[in-house]
């Protein structure tokens, strides 16, 4: 729901990601709530990583987590895992770098 604050109205992350998802014509399926809580930055790189269905890396509550991004048909899902189960379910070639 948005809020209205100082006749300015303010979408929660839930309504920007679906903002998203309607440019890209698709629907919400899969949704995790730490995704609510995510700060502009995090939930900016959410945004940009759905045009090109990429996990992205983010922080969330000082911790590291991965969004992951899948499209089936027309619809748009996302499971955030922890950084460490990420790299149990899917190897560590990701964060050679780091």
């Amino acid at each position: 729901m948005a809020l209205e604050l100082k006749g300015e109205i303010r979408m929660n992350n839930k309504e920007k990601i679906q903002t998203e998802a309607d440019r890209l014509n698709l629907k919400i399926g899969t949704w995790n709530k730490k995704i609510e809580a995510l700060s502009e930055k995090e939930l900016s790189k959410v945004i940009v990583a759905m045009e090109y269905q990429n996990d992205v890396d983010i922080l969330y509550l000082r911790r590291r987590y991965v969004v992951e991004i899948d499209i089936v048909g027309n619809e748009i899902d996302f499971s955030v895992l922890s950084r460490e189960e990420y790299i149990n379910r899917y190897g560590s070639d990701r964060y050679e770098d780091d």
